[in-house]
């Protein structure tokens, strides 16, 4: 649960790939609730590399700007980090043509923003029905929406993995971002993922185990059945339900915990400030103080002729002598077993230095500034429950309750 929300994240290398390059992450900022999925390219090492820059640069672009509209915040922020990769690219050989795709999401009040580049892929499923509500950056998609393929022969066209748009390849990109917000309605299940999920199972697979399954479940048959099916790629998926509304008033407390703390009160008045002084012109006489007048001395002590107190004068009291120690039969001084002096009560030096080594000891499972610890295939995920014994067994398309619909027939879904 993150404040109303339950958010569930899993990303798996496959059954093919030796090393998973996508990447994705979360941030809860003044902006709003922002998830994102990236899918990297280019090398053995680029691919990860892009993915991971693009999620920490959008995150860290997100926090930089001032509260403005959220169709800017996710557009500026993913060009920040195509800016980033796009740089690094120019100048490591090693790296040169990495890049990436990416989806995200950020959700502010109770309505929903999305942006992508790319052919990863965000899903909305509501009231039972599953909306595809981005479409793919692809050579094969540019063909659909000019009539030369139909949808079905796109679906297994052997060019549906070349991309028109991503992140990387140039100084600057095109960034798709949602004309209106998404009103948010409870129950509504948002689901980010790279094509290792959405080029292995269909849309109308997809939708039935959202609807059937809780999250936690849902995405980890998700990715069980894609490898089943011969896990080619890479597959991560960032699955956002809304459990509860209004958002608004949970996530402004949120966001106070966020700022600076208050610096604390002082016990003790401020000092009152330092007197200031007359300034002097520098055309008058100095003035000099008169000299001040000695003190007489006092007279000095002589030990044959000793000072004759004054009556007047107060009179001392006669020490009193310190008692002698006792002795046993044997001459023996006895120790004095009376309480002892305050100093004597403190812990010999050998005790008072473990307590602090003691304290160090305590103190470094968790160091105060200490960096947290990034698991070098994800950030930020939530490990979800073991999977069920055996794959998971669907039924037939027509059976599928959810259906899908093309996001130019969901435009209820901002009202």
């Amino acid at each position: 649960m993150i404040d109303g929300l339950t958010y569930v994240a899993l990303s798996d290398i496959g059954e093919e790939r030796e090393e998973n390059q996508d990447y994705q992450g979360h941030d809860l900022s003044h902006q709003g609730l922002l998830f994102i999925v990236a899918d990297g390219m280019g090398g053995h090492a680029g691919g990860a590399t892009a993915s991971q820059m693009v999620v920490n640069h959008m995150k860290r672009r997100a926090r930089e700007l001032a509260v403005s509209a959220p169709q800017d915040v996710l557009k500026e922020s993913i060009r920040y980090a195509n800016r980033a990769v796009w740089t690094l690219s120019q100048q490591r050989a090693d790296l040169h043509g990495m890049g990436s795709t990416v989806v995200a999401l950020l959700i502010r009040d109770d309505n929903a923003w999305i942006a992508h580049v790319g052919d990863s892929r965000i899903y909305l499923l509501r009231g039972g029905r599953l909306h595809q509500i981005t479409k793919d950056h692809t050579m094969v998609q540019r063909l659909v929406d000019e009539g030369f393929l139909k949808p079905e022969e796109a679906e297994k066209h052997p060019s549906s993995h070349i991309l028109a748009r991503s992140l990387g390849g140039r100084e600057d990109v095109d960034v798709e971002v949602g004309a209106a917000p998404i009103k948010l309605h409870p129950g509504d299940t948002f689901l980010l993922c790279s094509d290792g999920l959405t080029g292995m199972l269909g849309d109308h697979e997809i939708g039935q185990i959202l609807y059937e399954f809780e999250p936690h479940d849902a995405v980890r048959l998700l990715v069980d059945e894609a490898n089943a099916r011969g896990g080619y790629d890479n597959t991560t998926l960032a699955l956002v339900r809304v459990d509860d509304l209004p958002i608004r008033n949970v996530l402004a407390a949120d966001v106070r915990q966020l700022k600076p703390p208050r610096p604390p009160r002082r016990d003790t008045p401020p000092e009152a400030p330092a007197p200031v002084l007359p300034t002097q012109d520098a055309s008058a006489p100095p003035q000099v103080s008169p000299d001040p007048e000695p003190e007489p001395a006092p007279p000095s002590a002589d030990p044959e002729n000793p000072p004759t107190p004054s009556e007047d004068a107060p009179q001392e009291p006669p020490a009193t002598p310190e008692p002698a120690a006792e002795a046993d039969a044997e001459g023996r001084t006895l120790p004095d077993l009376s309480d002892p002096p305050q100093d004597a009560q403190e812990p010999p030096a050998a005790e008072a230095q473990d307590a602090p080594a003691e304290a160090a000891t305590e103190g470094e499972d968790a160091p105060e500034d200490a960096p947290e610890a990034v698991d070098a295939a994800q950030d930020d995920t939530l490990p979800p429950p073991a999977p069920p014994q055996g794959p998971p067994h669907l039924p037939e398309p027509h059976q599928a309750r959810p259906v899908t619909l093309e996001p130019d027939n969901a435009a209820h879904l901002h009202q």
